[in-house]
């Protein structure tokens, strides 16, 4: 009978320790859970601004020309210009592997694609690079991205 007796009262121990040890648990979870060390604040004043004028972060156009020309083009943002098919985009790299087995590299500040005539009018200055050892800068140029084919811009 005393090992019965000493099972219940170790039951009725266990019945108050046990959900005390929890709530004593959760509650440290919970306070220290806001120190952590870095700060995870909501940056309001860029949401607005995002809202006021949208754009894509980090956009990617890839396709393929009518000779077999591979073009992918990359910015760092794009924003859609109201009521046309087309956006103006910062930070643009373009990258072309012609049928041929050329690969060009243009990198340039800004630009504007229109994906309805699909061209690329990159503005600024602008650097192509191709893999067989052409270097250039220019102040802009015009790719069509149905074709493949790069035009300069002239000077005046």
């Amino acid at each position: 009978m005393g090992a019965d007796n000493l099972y219940s009262q170790v039951v009725a121990y266990l019945k108050v320790a046990l959900p005390l040890a929890a709530i004593a648990l959760l509650s440290t979870l919970f306070l220290y859970s806001g120190k952590s060390g870095g700060e995870s604040e909501i940056p309001y004043a860029e949401i607005e601004a995002i809202a006021r004028e949208p754009r894509i972060a980090s956009p990617n156009f890839t396709g393929m020309s009518e000779d077999g020309s591979v073009i992918s083009i990359s910015a760092e943002t794009a924003r859609p210009v109201e009521g046309e098919r087309s956006f103006l985009v910062d930070g643009l790299n373009a990258e072309i592997d012609t049928a041929e087995g050329t690969h060009i590299q243009i990198r340039a500040g800004e630009g504007f694609v229109n994906t309805e005539q699909r061209i690329a009018r990159l503005e600024g200055l602008a650097r192509v690079v191709t893999s067989n050892g052409y270097e250039m800068e220019t102040s802009g140029l015009t790719a069509s991205l149905a074709s493949g084919r790069i035009e300069f811009a002239r000077r005046a």
